[in-house]
């Protein structure tokens, strides 16, 4: 009742030329009206329609983004309108909300499946392991960033394990509302290789390729959600086995899919 008797008394003040107010909803949306009252939850407004009429509603106030009063001054007729202030336009305020630099620093982990084809006399627990990882980057822009990066895998219960490091270069292609985004990344590292079964200790690398597909959630201005696949690629020639190196009759692989969660800062 209280809500219906400030919307009556603010209808009765309004006069034939009034100021008018814009909205920008959460979706990208304007809307050119004239506010007439607000409480906690609500704005009620009246938007002038082209005939000269104006039509009383609400909108929720978590709909909105922002609100810029006086935007519009109307005089005595719908299409005599004149803006009060220069608006950047849309496209512009929303590239402005997240600078194109700065530094992105990801932390993860997950379930890493080893490719290719095993020697015998492995059991099938020699594929699956899991995978911790985490990359440094810097953005030149709102596309482009270079960094480092760093994986570990470990495989058959910690008996066999890897590590993946080197450069990388990164895309990142933010949303219209820019809180999330997706991530397009290629690097280039050498890969490790250790494996320790009973008194036999072999160790070996080689230099690999990674590429990997994520997408990041936005939870706040600073902090993301993230959600990532990263192929590996390498195969080994070479292997050292109790201190002697040999050359391996089939280069072993080191290639690997992986899939992890993790949490992005500094974006």
């Amino acid at each position: 009742m209280k809500k219906l008797l400030l919307l009556v008394f603010a209808l009765s003040l309004l006069p034939k030329g009034y100021a008018q107010d814009l909205l920008v909803t959460a979706k990208g949306d304007t809307v050119r009206c004239k506010i007439l009252a607000k409480t906690d939850q609500q704005i009620f407004i009246s938007v002038l329609q082209p005939d000269g009429t104006k039509i009383s509603s609400y909108v929720s106030k978590d709909t909105i983004r922002t609100i810029t009063p006086g935007y519009f001054v109307t005089e005595s007729s719908p299409e005599k309108v004149t803006p009060l202030l220069t608006a950047p336009p849309m496209n512009q305020r929303e590239k402005t909300k997240r600078s194109p630099h700065g530094v992105r620093f990801a932390l993860s982990g997950g379930y890493s499946h080893r490719l290719g084809k095993l020697a015998s006399g492995l059991n099938s627990n020699y594929k699956t392991g899991f995978v911790i990882g985490g990359d440094l980057a810097g953005f030149f822009n709102e596309y482009i960033g270079l960094g480092g990066f760093v994986n570990y895998r470990q495989y058959n219960n910690g008996s066999v394990s890897s590590v993946v490091a080197g450069p990388k270069i990164l895309s990142r292609f933010y949303n219209r509302t820019q809180n999330s985004a997706f991530i397009l990344g290629v690097g280039l590292g050498y890969v490790s290789y250790q494996e320790s079964v009973s008194s036999i200790k072999a160790t070996g690398g080689t230099f690999g390729t990674t590429l990997e597909i994520g997408y990041e959630i936005g939870l706040s201005k600073g902090v993301a959600l993230m959600i990532n696949a990263c192929l590996t690629a390498g195969s080994l020639g070479k292997i050292t086995v109790n201190g002697k190196t040999s050359d391996l009759d089939k280069r072993g692989s080191l290639s690997s899919l992986s899939l992890a969660v993790g949490l992005v800062f500094g974006r």
